[in-house]
C-alpha cells in the first residue's frame, strides 16, 4: 500500500509503465500467496494489464485492489 500511493504521487498518477514497477515490487509476495513459485514478472504484468482494462470496463465500483486479487486468484 504505502510503496503503491508514493509511487503514485510521484507520477500524479500518469505512469504507463506501472505494471512493471508494480509487478517487480510485488512479484515474491504475490507468488507465495498463490503458491506459484513459477510465476515470472513477465506474465504478473500481462496480468496487472489485463486486469486494469477489465476493471475500467467492467466494475469501476469496485476497489481495483478487490478486482485485481480475484482475477489473480482464478487466473493465475
Amino acid at each position: 500500500g504505502p510503496a503503491h500511493h508514493a509511487a503514485y504521487i510521484e507520477t500524479d498518477g500518469a505512469d504507463p509503465e506501472w505494471p512493471v514497477w508494480y509487478a517487480n515490487h510485488v512479484i515474491d509476495d504475490v507468488r507465495r500467496i498463490l503458491d506459484r513459485p513459477d510465476l515470472t514478472v513477465s506474465r504478473l504484468v500481462r496480468a496487472f494489464v489485463d486486469a486494469d482494462k477489465t476493471h475500467r470496463v467492467e466494475a469501476p465500483e469496485v476497489p481495483w485492489s478487490e478486482f485485481y486479487a480475484g482475477r489473480f486468484s482464478a487466473e493465475l
